[in-house]
């Protein structure tokens, strides 16, 4: 199936640069269909802020005054903080995480035999007695 997938333009360029990648291994993906436009959607958005908080913090510092004056912790650290939480859900959704596509490809385990249990298992033989 053709993903017809828009990217918007309001979107930042690291934004725009991630969800085109993101799109071309979604479309090697069969399992992908047009209802998860909307979650892309989401993704594109949640991304887009992660990032500009990232930047926020990254060019005003970590630390910010109160109105006393006093050092707080940017209010941008826990924007990026929930959006990266956020992300990394949406990532794993989409199979875009080490752990999610293993679980994909995962293949039901075959129950190893021990010899030793296989051995202690083994019907005796039965032993004639005169």
């Amino acid at each position: 199936m053709k993903l017809n997938f828009s990217i918007s333009d309001e979107y930042g360029y690291e934004t725009q640069k991630f969800l085109k990648g993101l799109l071309a291994e979604l479309k090697k993906d069969p399992s992908v269909c047009k209802v998860d436009q909307k979650a892309f959607e989401l993704l594109g958005d949640v991304h887009d802020a992660y990032e500009t908080a990232k930047d926020t913090i990254a060019s005003e510092g970590q630390v910010v005054l109160d109105r006393y004056g006093v050092k707080r912790p940017h209010p941008c650290i826990k924007i990026a903080h929930d959006k990266e939480v956020m992300l990394f859900k949406l990532l794993q959704e989409f199979g875009m995480t080490p752990k999610s596509r293993f679980k994909q490809g995962k293949k039901p385990k075959e129950k190893a035999v021990n010899p030793i249990d296989f051995l202690m298992k083994k019907p005796a033989k039965k032993v004639e007695t005169r």
